[in-house]
Protein backbone atom coordinates (compact mmCIF):
# COMPACT_ATOMS: atom_id res chain seq x y z
CA UNK A 1 0.00 0.00 0.00
CA UNK A 2 1.30 3.48 -0.87
CA UNK A 3 1.13 6.22 1.77
CA UNK A 4 1.30 9.95 1.00
CA UNK A 5 1.74 12.42 3.85
CA UNK A 6 0.68 16.05 3.53
CA UNK A 7 0.86 18.19 6.65
CA UNK A 8 -1.04 16.22 9.30
CA UNK A 9 -3.05 14.10 6.86
CA UNK A 10 -2.01 10.71 5.57
CA UNK A 11 -3.67 9.42 2.42
CA UNK A 12 -3.78 5.87 1.20
CA UNK A 13 -4.27 4.84 -2.35
CA UNK A 14 -5.86 1.58 -1.29
CA UNK A 15 -9.40 1.10 -0.08
CA UNK A 16 -10.44 3.32 2.82
CA UNK A 17 -11.82 1.20 5.65
CA UNK A 18 -15.58 0.93 5.62
CA UNK A 19 -16.15 2.70 2.26
CA UNK A 20 -15.50 0.03 -0.30
CA UNK A 21 -13.91 2.63 -2.63
CA UNK A 22 -10.41 2.10 -3.90
CA UNK A 23 -8.24 5.18 -4.48
CA UNK A 24 -11.14 7.62 -4.41
CA UNK A 25 -10.45 8.77 -0.87
CA UNK A 26 -7.09 10.27 -1.78
CA UNK A 27 -8.54 12.09 -4.79
CA UNK A 28 -11.32 13.59 -2.67
CA UNK A 29 -8.87 14.72 0.00
CA UNK A 30 -6.62 16.33 -2.62
CA UNK A 31 -9.61 18.22 -4.04
CA UNK A 32 -10.48 19.46 -0.55
CA UNK A 33 -6.92 20.63 0.05
CA UNK A 34 -6.86 22.38 -3.29
CA UNK A 35 -10.04 24.26 -2.42
CA UNK A 36 -8.65 25.24 1.00
CA UNK A 37 -5.30 26.39 -0.36
CA UNK A 38 -6.66 28.24 -3.38
CA UNK A 39 -4.36 31.21 -4.00
CA UNK A 40 -4.01 33.69 -6.86
CA UNK A 41 -6.44 35.19 -9.32
CA UNK A 42 -8.26 33.81 -12.29
CA UNK A 43 -7.58 35.09 -15.77
CA UNK A 44 -11.02 36.74 -15.90
CA UNK A 45 -10.34 38.65 -12.68
CA UNK A 46 -7.03 39.93 -14.05
CA UNK A 47 -8.61 41.01 -17.34
CA UNK A 48 -11.36 42.91 -15.50
CA UNK A 49 -8.80 44.74 -13.35
CA UNK A 50 -6.70 45.64 -16.41
CA UNK A 51 -9.81 46.92 -18.22
CA UNK A 52 -10.77 49.10 -15.25
CA UNK A 53 -7.24 50.51 -15.06
CA UNK A 54 -7.26 51.25 -18.80
CA UNK A 55 -10.53 53.17 -18.47
CA UNK A 56 -9.17 55.18 -15.55
CA UNK A 57 -6.00 55.99 -17.48
CA UNK A 58 -8.03 57.09 -20.50
CA UNK A 59 -9.85 59.56 -18.27
CA UNK A 60 -6.88 60.72 -16.19
CA UNK A 61 -4.16 61.36 -18.79
CA UNK A 62 -5.96 64.20 -20.64
CA UNK A 63 -6.81 65.84 -17.32
CA UNK A 64 -3.18 65.58 -16.22
CA UNK A 65 -1.89 67.14 -19.44
CA UNK A 66 -4.42 69.97 -19.15
CA UNK A 67 -3.28 70.68 -15.60
CA UNK A 68 0.37 70.73 -16.67
CA UNK A 69 -0.38 73.25 -19.43
CA UNK A 70 -2.35 75.41 -17.02
CA UNK A 71 0.52 75.32 -14.52
CA UNK A 72 3.04 76.25 -17.24
CA UNK A 73 0.87 79.25 -18.20
CA UNK A 74 0.68 80.37 -14.57
CA UNK A 75 4.46 80.13 -14.23
CA UNK A 76 4.90 82.16 -17.41
CA UNK A 77 2.49 84.83 -16.18
CA UNK A 78 4.21 85.00 -12.78
CA UNK A 79 7.64 85.40 -14.39
CA UNK A 80 6.31 88.11 -16.70
CA UNK A 81 4.83 89.89 -13.67
CA UNK A 82 8.20 89.69 -11.90
CA UNK A 83 9.99 91.12 -14.93
CA UNK A 84 7.36 93.86 -15.19
CA UNK A 85 7.99 94.85 -11.58
CA UNK A 86 11.72 95.10 -12.33
CA UNK A 87 10.91 97.16 -15.43
CA UNK A 88 8.80 99.57 -13.35
CA UNK A 89 11.63 99.86 -10.82
CA UNK A 90 14.09 100.75 -13.59
CA UNK A 91 11.64 103.31 -15.04
CA UNK A 92 11.11 104.83 -11.58
CA UNK A 93 14.85 105.09 -10.97
CA UNK A 94 15.41 106.91 -14.28
CA UNK A 95 15.09 110.62 -13.80
CA UNK A 96 14.23 112.82 -16.72
CA UNK A 97 14.10 110.06 -19.37
CA UNK A 98 11.07 108.35 -20.82
CA UNK A 99 13.13 105.60 -22.37
CA UNK A 100 12.01 102.01 -22.00
CA UNK A 101 14.52 99.67 -20.41
CA UNK A 102 15.73 96.82 -22.57
CA UNK A 103 15.13 93.16 -21.75
CA UNK A 104 18.83 92.90 -20.93
CA UNK A 105 18.49 95.74 -18.37
CA UNK A 106 15.58 93.95 -16.71
CA UNK A 107 17.39 90.60 -16.57
CA UNK A 108 20.50 92.30 -15.20
CA UNK A 109 18.43 93.89 -12.43
CA UNK A 110 16.74 90.57 -11.58
CA UNK A 111 19.71 88.20 -11.79
CA UNK A 112 22.82 90.32 -12.00
CA UNK A 113 23.77 88.65 -15.29
CA UNK A 114 23.74 89.82 -18.88
CA UNK A 115 21.44 88.55 -21.60
CA UNK A 116 17.70 88.22 -21.91
CA UNK A 117 17.25 84.86 -20.18
CA UNK A 118 15.54 84.84 -16.80
CA UNK A 119 14.16 81.84 -14.87
CA UNK A 120 14.56 79.48 -17.82
CA UNK A 121 12.84 81.74 -20.34
CA UNK A 122 13.32 84.76 -22.56
CA UNK A 123 12.17 88.25 -21.57
CA UNK A 124 10.93 90.76 -24.13
CA UNK A 125 9.79 94.35 -23.63
CA UNK A 126 6.84 95.71 -25.61
CA UNK A 127 5.32 99.15 -25.76
CA UNK A 128 6.27 102.59 -27.00
CA UNK A 129 6.81 104.44 -23.74
CA UNK A 130 6.73 104.00 -19.97
CA UNK A 131 2.95 104.35 -19.90
CA UNK A 132 2.37 101.49 -22.34
CA UNK A 133 5.15 99.11 -21.33
CA UNK A 134 4.46 95.39 -21.39
CA UNK A 135 6.54 92.31 -20.68
CA UNK A 136 6.38 88.88 -22.28
CA UNK A 137 8.18 85.84 -20.92
CA UNK A 138 8.53 82.69 -23.01
CA UNK A 139 9.95 79.47 -21.50
CA UNK A 140 12.84 77.67 -23.19
CA UNK A 141 11.94 74.99 -24.23
CA UNK A 142 8.26 75.68 -24.67
CA UNK A 143 6.47 72.29 -24.91
CA UNK A 144 3.03 73.75 -24.12
CA UNK A 145 3.36 76.80 -26.39
CA UNK A 146 2.66 79.31 -23.61
CA UNK A 147 3.80 82.91 -23.20
CA UNK A 148 3.36 84.97 -20.09
CA UNK A 149 2.28 88.58 -20.60
CA UNK A 150 1.99 91.38 -18.11
CA UNK A 151 -0.14 93.36 -18.14
CA UNK A 152 -2.44 90.83 -19.74
CA UNK A 153 -4.15 91.70 -23.00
Amino acid sequence: MLYITYKENTFRTAEEPGTGRKGEFMLEKMKELRKENKKGFTLIELIVVIAILAILMALAVPQYNGLRKKAAKQVADANARTAYTACEAIIASQTGTAELPSAADIVEMLTGTTGTTFAGGTVAVTGKDAASVGITWTPNPNPYDVTGKYPAD
